[in-house]
């Protein structure tokens, strides 16, 4: 096999890996197996991960969150949530993290792994969170039900949406440049100039959240 085939060969695995990760979200739309709704009383930060595309340029912050419970019989439930600052703002209190809502906030939403260098930083909180309820003297451990390496993902359908629409600008903008390609005599300068822009906008958004979805 000669290095044209071996490069063509590796080049597509890559693009149907990327597509994979790119279109992977879209699903969560149809998952109800791992959609679950739970209550939580307590929460706070326990991971911030920035995002950077190529390292260099920010594109995006995510916040983990460990949300608390406890029930009846004074046991303690955690769950790991992702969501937004404005969520925590609007539903915990900055200075206690208790709920502004005496009955508590309700979390809607699909369970999902997530990546395993955060897991092991959600596990760290989790076990310092455990460790001060001891040293504060309750002797309750904490059973985490959709364990630490899943997090509820709040914005799972405003994600996917997001990856449809880049989806139908995409085949729209490639459609329109089958067809300018074959009457590119008939079509003006400015037009060529707008697609070339949008292209590179649809190109630079598919990268970003392609990153994030990584």
């Amino acid at each position: 096999m000669n290095k044209s085939k071996i490069k063509s060969i590796f080049a597509i695995i890559i693009v149907a890996i990327c597509m994979v990760y790119f279109f992977i979200d879209i699903l969560d739309l149809f998952n109800t197996e791992d959609r679950h709704t739970v209550s939580v009383v307590y929460a706070y930060e326990a991971l911030e991960v920035n995002h950077k595309l190529f390292y260099i340029i920010p594109t995006g912050t995510d916040h983990y969150f460990l949300a608390y419970d406890e029930d009846n019989e004074g046991n303690i439930n955690g769950y790991v949530v992702k969501a937004s600052l404005d969520w925590y703002n609007k539903n915990f209190s900055s200075g206690t993290g208790f709920a502004l809502d005496l009955q508590g906030v309700e979390i809607d939403s699909l369970s999902k792994s997530y990546r395993a260098k955060w897991y092991y930083e959600i596990e760290d909180a989790a076990y310092k969170f455990q460790n001060l309820l001891l040293d504060n003297g309750t002797e309750t451990y904490v059973t985490y039900p959709y364990g630490l390496d899943h997090c509820f993902v709040l914005d799972y359908k405003s994600t996917a949406i997001e990856k449809i629409i880049l989806f139908v600008m995409s085949l729209a903008l490639i459609i329109f440049g089958i067809i300018a390609f074959k009457h590119k005599e008939t079509i003006k300068p400015v037009i060529l100039k707008v697609f070339g822009i949008l292209v590179v906008a649809d190109v630079i958004c598919f990268l970003i959240l392609l990153f994030k979805s990584m």
